[in-house]
């Protein structure tokens, strides 16, 4: 019974809302403010266990940690801003952890639309003969003949 006593104390003091102040005055000044929500530090030890890596998307993570791109593993160059995750759920991403996305491999551009394609390349044929007759007329005006 002491022991359960002790451990309900004990969970009582240490919690966010320490309401008897009178029952310890000086832990109760250490622990105003205290938020019990969060923990941020350095773990300076040897790691206490390792991860074999057999998961795929574990695999993603550290290469995307060593700045690599995760399948290709050729360094990433960040060249492009956010996106909104709009466009990027319109994709159907892989979640791999940590706020990254694995997106499908990026379509090939549309087919050549055939007749629109043959009458572009037609038009541009001709200015490129006109643009070359007209440079040929300017060469001759300079050369004093017609």
């Amino acid at each position: 019974q002491d022991e359960k006593r002790m451990m309900h104390w004990t969970n009582y003091v240490t919690r966010a809302t320490f309401l008897e102040r009178e029952w310890d005055d000086q832990l109760a000044s250490m622990l105003y403010g205290f938020h019990n929500g969060c923990f941020a530090g350095t773990w300076n030890d040897p790691p206490k266990w390792k991860l074999t890596g057999s998961d795929k998307k574990f695999n993603a993570l550290a290469r995307l940690g060593e700045g690599r791109h995760p399948e290709s593993g050729e360094p990433i160059v960040w060249d492009k801003k956010p996106l909104p995750w709009g466009l990027i759920s319109i994709d159907n991403p892989v979640h791999l952890g940590a706020w990254w996305y694995s997106l499908p491999p990026t379509r090939p551009p549309p087919a050549r639309l055939g007749g629109v394609d043959q009458r572009l390349n037609g038009l541009l044929k001709r200015k490129h003969a006109a643009l070359q007759a007209r440079e040929e007329y300017l060469e001759q005006l300079v050369k004093g003949g017609e």
